[in-house]
């Protein structure tokens, strides 16, 4: 067995399943950021299960609640997890959301327990240890083969009892030509079939989106006291990470310095004296 310690968890996602009772019972906030997904069973198909959704609900009064929402995998993929965290959830059909770069594990009770009091679980080092493995796909998948026949042939090659509790990391061009819901068929059946957690690796999730998504925003605000006003201008990618950005501060001098293009026209309405111009002070 590899190397092992406690290892930070970015979200806990409770579902309605069995395991809705460790949380249930937990009488503590989560120490964790947490959400719950009812998607098991919606809508419920026994009084039992109607309880359940019930007490889920009443538990979750200040935690992010999606009843019907779509399915755990998909949610997490879509933006409640982002490349690179970590989250622990209660049925192993999550574990598709590994195909965005994510580490997503199927926790049993100890486990969701330790989750929800600590923010930790024990885990194997990512860097170490013979739990982990890479699998290198390479070369196109021949036409008339899906996503769910490639994991099907990894798990008869790998071998069943090889995958069990096995860290899996998944990169190679093959993934380039793949969509991300192919990918998150992929990380689905590989989990299922017994891995701990299966991840794309990050250099092939960006090849496979191809063009980033970029957002551009801009405020003007007053930076410090009320002599000037700043210009803050930045671009952020998908994965909400600021790519570039630019910051100017503007105040009005003195004819003696160079102002910004057209600046004489503020003197010439007589928006400020004549005396003045208004400047960068890049």
């Amino acid at each position: 067995m590899g190397n092992v310690k406690m290892q930070k968890v970015d979200l806990c996602v409770i579902q309605d399943n069995e395991l809705a009772q460790v949380f249930l019972k937990t009488e503590k906030k989560p120490a964790v950021a947490t959400v719950v997904v009812v998607d098991q069973t919606v809508p419920p198909n026994s009084p039992e299960v109607s309880g359940l959704h019930k007490a889920l609900r009443e538990k979750a009064e200040n935690i992010p609640f999606y009843y019907g929402k779509g399915m755990c995998g998909k949610l997490l993929a879509d933006g409640l997890l982002k490349p690179g965290q970590r989250a622990v959830t209660c049925d192993k059909a999550a574990g598709a959301a590994g195909a965005i770069g994510a580490q997503v594990t199927c926790a049993d009770p100890t486990q969701l327990k330790q989750v929800l009091e600590t923010g930790e679980l024990l885990l194997e080092e990512p860097e170490n240890g013979a739990l982990k493995e890479t699998v290198k796909l390479t070369g196109k998948l021949p036409e008339g083969l899906s996503a769910k026949d490639l994991a099907l042939s990894l798990v008869k090659e790998l071998g069943a009892e090889n995958l069990a509790g096995k860290l899996l990391s998944l990169t190679g061009d093959t993934l380039e030509d793949m969509e991300l819901s192919e990918k998150m068929v992929l990380c689905g059946v590989l989990e299922k079939a017994g891995a701990t957690a299966v991840t794309v690796e990050k250099e092939a999730e960006e090849k496979t989106e191809g063009t980033a998504e970029l957002r551009i925003g801009q405020v003007e605000a007053a930076a410090h006291g009320d002599k000037c006003f700043a210009i803050v201008t930045a671009v952020i990618d998908n994965n909400d990470t600021i790519v570039a950005s630019y910051i100017d501060e503007y105040q009005f001098l003195s004819t003696n310095e160079t102002g910004i293009p057209n600046s004489e026209s503020f003197a010439e309405s007589g928006a400020v004296a004549a005396d003045k111009v208004l400047a960068s002070k890049r």
